[in-house]
């Protein structure tokens, strides 16, 4: 029903019916049609369930309604949100227009979607809603794996021309471009390596790849052409899995430095801007009951520290340093 009431609602066909026909409408149903076309999209809490209703707290207008006549069904649960449009009917609302689950991280794009009142703009963002996740780096670039091969006919100022376009040189044939992205320092942008009278690169997406081959053209390494190879989805997997199966390193001394790494991420995570949280940072979303059950939400999708070695960030710990309950 979301593309019929699109139509109807924020693409003004009711509001032409009612326009045209409201004249020849009882007063009851004339007074009720009025009050449909008053009522938006909005984003709800579920805060109660019952045989055939929901209690709803509307996110959006911070007020409570009572929907009657529907089946709440698997997914609807206390604590989950829906959004819809909900119309009032005497002392309740009835949903002939639906209402669909979402995912927290979604809340604050769409209702600006919704407050926009454009049915084009809102349906960009419901269809958003109902996209598979995506995979992105630091930079919220979608993850693309690629190689890129340069040719070099003279190895001697190569090390000079890769530091002066921006390149750490490693000093063992290998370089790597650093920078602070929005969720971590130094984070590594590309890495670069010689391969006999080739110059390799690797890089995490399509974004990366275009700014290396630009750098690598500034310092004027190489013919200028070069070959590009991204990897296929099932080559990601099958190195991930790789990884994986390799287990943490052995090393006493490797470990304490890792966790201490984790340890100090997850310092800095508490104090930086989430998308996931509408911009806010976890120690700020916690001040208010929907903000500590997003990040209460949010831990949960971390991975599970014993499908890693015990080495990542660690969610128990984080929720403590919140004044979160552990799960």
């Amino acid at each position: 029903p979301l593309p019929a009431d699109l139509y109807l609602h924020e693409g003004g066909a009711f509001a032409e019916f009612y326009d045209a026909r409201h004249a020849l409408l009882p007063a009851d149903e004339a007074m009720l049609a009025a009050q449909w076309m008053l009522v938006d999209r909005s984003v709800f809490e579920i805060t109660a369930v019952g045989p055939s209703w929901l209690e709803l707290w509307d996110i959006g207008r911070n007020e409570s309604i009572r929907v009657e006549n529907l089946s709440p069904g698997r997914g609807l649960d206390v604590g989950g949100l829906v959004f819809g449009r909900p119309l009032p009917v005497g002392d309740t609302y009835r949903v002939p227009n639906g209402l669909a689950p979402v995912d927290r991280r979604y809340v604050n794009e769409l209702l600006d979607a919704f407050a926009s009142r454009d049915e084009y703009v809102i349906a960009e963002s419901i269809a958003a809603t109902f996209a598979p996740p995506r995979m992105s780096n630091t930079e919220g670039h979608p993850l693309r794996l690629h190689e890129l091969r340069w040719r070099i006919a003279d190895h001697d100022p190569l090390a000079a021309s890769l530091t002066r376009v921006g390149f750490d040189d490693h000093g063992d044939g290998t370089f790597a471009l650093t920078r602070t992205t929005a969720t971590m320092p130094n984070a590594v942008i590309a890495t670069l390596r010689v391969d006999g009278d080739e110059l390799v690169a690797e890089v995490n997406s399509d974004e990366r790849a275009q700014e290396v081959a630009d750098l690598l053209k500034m310092a004027g390494v190489g013919s200028g052409d070069h070959t590009v190879r991204v990897y296929t989805d099932d080559e990601v997997a099958s190195f991930v899995a790789a990884q994986t199966q390799a287990g943490p390193p052995d090393d006493p001394a490797v470990l304490d430095a890792l966790r201490e790494a984790m340890a100090q991420m997850e310092d800095r995570w508490l104090d930086e801007s989430i998308p996931a949280l509408g911009g806010r940072t976890p120690r700020e979303a916690v001040q208010d009951p929907i903000g500590r059950e997003e990040v209460d939400q949010l831990l949960a999708t971390f991975p599970d520290l014993a499908t890693m070695g015990g080495i990542g960030m660690d969610p128990d710990r984080i929720r403590r340093l919140l004044g979160l309950r552990d799960r």
